[in-house]
């Protein structure tokens, strides 16, 4: 894949995401520079507009990762038990207990979210943005290899959703 390149673990949404993010960052380029005028107003509300049908295609492809998983259980690859969080305590909480049998596991933070979610494999009490847990920014996925087996932790914004699916 060429463009956008994750810093962490992801799970690979397929050639048709790439080329949105492609083409969003293609969209942005560079900022209208200058004395403002109506044509350079329109140019940039033009381009905000593209960014926008962007950004609403790829809220389809994070919405999408459960069906996909949805249809790899289907054939018989992983069965996978939707744990999702409905709604953030805004406290540090217990995102799956300890299983020795987990063979897979997804967490995504949905587009559709406005804030950051900090997550930790070690099973401790997460604080927001410090070691040992990680930031899962909205529309990003953690989907772990080796999967670790113990108490996955997180907090998020009061109220924030969170998909989480263990197989």
């Amino acid at each position: 894949m060429s463009g956008f390149t994750p810093g962490h673990d992801m799970v690979d949404l397929g050639s048709a995401a790439q080329a949105a993010l492609d083409a969003l960052v293609a969209a942005a380029g560079a900022p209208v520079a200058g004395v403002a005028t109506s044509a350079k107003q329109d140019a940039q509300t033009a381009l905000l507009t593209a960014i926008d049908g962007h950004v609403d295609g790829l809220e389809g492809f994070t919405d999408g990762v459960e069906a996909l998983l949805t249809s790899l259980a289907a054939a018989g690859r992983v069965t996978y038990a939707d744990n999702s969080i409905g709604s953030a305590t805004g406290a540090s909480q217990q995102l799956l207990a300890a299983n020795a049998a987990r063979k897979a596991l997804v967490i995504v933070n949905p587009l559709s979210n406005t804030t950051d979610w900090s997550i930790s494999a070690l099973g401790g009490v997460v604080v927001a943005d410090t070691m040992p847990a990680f930031r899962l920014r909205p529309g990003d996925s953690w989907a772990p290899y080796p999967v670790p087996l113990n108490k996955i932790t997180g907090i998020g914004t009061a109220t924030s959703k969170l998909v989480v699916l263990e197989g």
